[in-house]
Order: C-alpha cells, then sequence, then structure tokens
C-alpha cells in the first residue's frame, strides 16, 4: 500500500523546489481569498454608509424579514463616499492596489537583488 506522504504528495516535496513552491502556494491562497472577500464585504459596508445609503432596507432589523429586507431599494443614486460611488469602492480599490503593484514591484525586486 501507499503510505500517507504518497497520498499527499509530501514525497515529490522532498524532491522537487518547485513542487514544495507550488504547495505553499496554493496552501496560502484560501486564506488571502477569505481575507480578501471578508475585507470587500467591509469597505462596501462601510462606503454605503459614509455614503448615506443605509436605511432599513441594508440592515436586517426589528421586526422586518430577510426578504424584506432584499427587497427595500434604496436610491443611492448622485451619493458619493470618499468622492467615489459606494459602487464603485472596490474596481478603485483593485485599480489604485495594481498601479502601486507596478510601481513597487521593480522597486522592491532591485532592493532585493
Amino acid at each position: 500500500g501507499k503510505s500517507c506522504s504518497d497520498i499527499f504528495g509530501l514525497s515529490l516535496m522532498r524532491k522537487s523546489g518547485e513542487t514544495k513552491a507550488f504547495f505553499y502556494d496554493v496552501l496560502f491562497r484560501g486564506p488571502l481569498f477569505i481575507s480578501v472577500l471578508f475585507l470587500s464585504t467591509a469597505f462596501l459596508k462601510f462606503a454605503n454608509k459614509e455614503a448615506g445609503c443605509t436605511e432599513k432596507g441594508h440592515d436586517i432589523v426589528g421586526d422586518q424579514t430577510e426578504d424584506e429586507a432584499d427587497e427595500a431599494e434604496i436610491d443611492c443614486s448622485g451619493k458619493v463616499a470618499f468622492g467615489i460611488r459606494p459602487s464603485s469602492v472596490l474596481t478603485t480599490l483593485n485599480a489604485v492596489a495594481g498601479l502601486l503593484l507596478a510601481v513597487l514591484l521593480p522597486i522592491f525586486g532591485a532592493i532585493i537583488d
């Protein structure tokens, strides 16, 4: 039979540094994705609150059921938070992060080399 290290691919990790790097990459993608998912929800909620879009429809409070909260429509047109629409917060943050990464990655690469 096979040992546990063969089943989980641990014997491959001992043989190849590239395989070990791949396993570590996959291992840390999960927590990163979960944290981004959590933070993006928080950013949207704070942006809606800052713009004044958090009336009764966005929060389940009091005698309101979940279906009633989902059906309640709140007009957020023309409202801004931090100079942008609340619905554009995530795309703006992603664009800024991409630009910063494009500028800083070569600098950090040169420092490390």
